[in-house]
């Protein structure tokens, strides 16, 4: 039975793969996100993100359970998700994007748009969501 977390992270895949092409346009607020997906309130706050960022690590480790599963490298689509202020993911982000721990602002927005290219040359969403409900039933 999946967890809270894990019902959550489903949820935020079909969201972050209905807005594709990933761009910093297409990106989404955290407190946007959790809106959308019913998330517990209130949406602000250190616990929140706290939350939402154990939320998306979880989703990040599915991916990569998924991406084992189907054999297939899958894009850490969850770099779509920012902080309203800055329009970058926030520090959770670092245990799947190689290099953004540390970086400046610019080196940020290189890596995350780096990121959105491979999200947005993945064509096998569908098999990627499909896999997930699969395994997390």
């Amino acid at each position: 039975m999946p967890t809270r977390n894990e019902n959550f992270a489903k949820l935020t895949l079909r969201e972050l793969v209905n807005r594709l092409p990933a761009s910093f346009e297409t990106a989404i607020a955290y407190s946007d996100l959790a809106n959308i997906i019913g998330f517990d309130e209130p949406y602000s706050g250190n616990g929140f993100s706290d939350k939402m960022s154990k939320m998306l690590e979880t989703l990040g480790n599915m991916l990569r359970t998924v991406g084992t599963r189907i054999n297939m490298n899958v894009p850490q689509i969850q770099s779509m998700v920012v902080i309203k202020g800055t329009g970058l993911p926030g520090e959770g982000i670092n245990t799947f994007l190689p290099g953004y721990r540390g970086a400046n602002e610019e080196n940020k927005i290189q890596i995350v748009t780096n990121e959105f290219n491979n999200i947005n040359r993945f064509t096998e969403w569908q098999l990627v969501v499909t896999t997930m409900e699969q395994m997390y039933p």
